[in-house]
């Protein structure tokens, strides 16, 4: 990973976006180049230095992936401001469509467009992307073809049949959603645990140099004081190394790709205590589960050499083994002293503590109040094997 990466992208959300000259030539006089662009972007808690100070000027990037000729970038602070203003015109382009119940080729006027345009950003101040103390915004790139008979000259909005951009954009839709959460659990277990404390929402577009963005009609929702810490203290090496890995090791992270669904859905849920809890408790079984059949014969090998001290990891572990058998907390015991050994006994009582609250949930024993719910021992475990799992070989 090039740290500010792209000589394109030194002014964020302005070069990167817009002067990439493979994606602005037309290739025949049947076809033009475009992008098919997916847009995620969370909000922070903490802002790190001046709230609108980014740690650096261009993204963190991903190239090749998540396949060969597409790039995801990642920029930390402020939403650079072609990507701000693409998301708003994309928003109000959708509404102004879904106001007027409209399909190609009656499309709505530019006016129509411009008028939405102010009604929604002075509706939803989110849109603003300026409500937060710092955001995160990742953007997956794909160079698509067009066909250039579905061109339209009678509107700078609705410059292409929007039929014409849907199957680039469902295609891009369908391997975002893995490579956005691939992302994020790749990268969040090195940042502090507010730095996603919510996603605003994920919007899927085609643009073409200074055209766009483009897609059809679809119904989105979008949808808190907040800290402050040095710039200094944001770990954006370390953000920035792991991103540029994804490309060439993504295949050996396909193993993590459901532990990694289900923790950003937890990392994503800001409003409900009760659903970050159990979408975290879930996404730490299915990583349990994940590490378990990766490490349990060399695990399990070092088990007894190690066993003898009544205090020593390895004697936790065993105590957890029943008659031979292996549930959860056992396995999890497996991973931990095998991955973790100086935490691994601290490590197993905070699963079993997190492992019995979810069952008394799941089984109705008792309705836990927010303060009771040990949701911060599962985010720790979740940000400490996470890493852990991504530096496996």
């Amino acid at each position: 990973m090039e740290v500010g990466g792209d000589p394109h992208a030194t002014a964020p959300g302005d070069g990167w976006l817009i002067a990439r000259p493979s994606l602005l030539r037309f290739c025949s006089l049947d076809t033009m180049d475009a992008t098919a662009r997916a847009v995620r972007i969370y909000w922070a808690e903490t802002a790190y230095g001046d709230i609108r100070e980014a740690p650096t000027p261009g993204p963190s990037v991903s190239p090749d992936f998540p396949r060969t000729a597409d790039s995801l970038g990642v920029w930390f602070g402020p939403v650079p401001e072609g990507i701000r203003h693409e998301v708003r015109t994309h928003v109000a382009m959708q509404h102004s469509a879904l106001v007027r119940m409209s399909r190609p080729p009656s499309m709505p006027s530019d006016e129509e467009t411009d008028q939405q345009f102010a009604v929604d950003v002075s509706a939803d101040d989110e849109l603003t992307f300026t409500r937060r103390a710092w955001y995160v915004t990742m953007v997956l790139d794909r160079p698509v073809v067009l066909d250039d008979a579905r061109l339209r000259d009678d509107s700078k909005y609705w410059w292409i049949d929007p039929e014409a951009v849907e199957s680039a954009i469902q295609a891009l839709r369908a391997d975002a959603l893995n490579a956005f959460d691939l992302a994020v659990s790749a990268i969040a277990p090195l940042a502090p645990l507010e730095l996603f404390a919510g996603r605003v929402f994920t919007w899927e577009y085609v643009v073409a140099g200074d055209r766009g963005p483009v897609s059809c009609p679809r119904v989105r929702m979008t949808g808190h004081g907040f800290g402050h810490r040095s710039v200094g203290d944001f770990p954006f090496t370390a953000l920035s190394e792991r991103l540029a890995e994804l490309g060439r090791r993504s295949h050996e992270w396909e193993f993590l790709a459901h532990a990694s669904y289900w923790y950003q859905q937890m990392r994503g849920e800001s409003d409900d205590q009760l659903k970050r809890f159990l979408w975290g408790f879930v996404a730490l079984e299915v990583l349990t589960n994940a590490l378990y059949k990766r490490v349990s014969k060399p695990a399990e090998d070092g088990l007894m050499q190690g066993a003898g001290r009544t205090d020593s990891p390895e004697t936790v572990v065993l105590a957890t083994l029943i008659n031979g058998r292996k549930p959860l907390a056992a396995r999890f015991a497996v991973v931990a002293v095998y991955l973790s050994p100086s935490t691994a006994a601290g490590d197993v009582t905070s699963f079993t503590q997190a492992y019995k609250a979810r069952n008394d949930i799941a089984h109705g024993k008792e309705l836990l109040t927010d303060q009771r719910f040990p949701l911060r021992p599962v985010e720790m475990l979740l940000q400490r094997y996470l890493n852990l799992a991504f530096g496996l070989a």
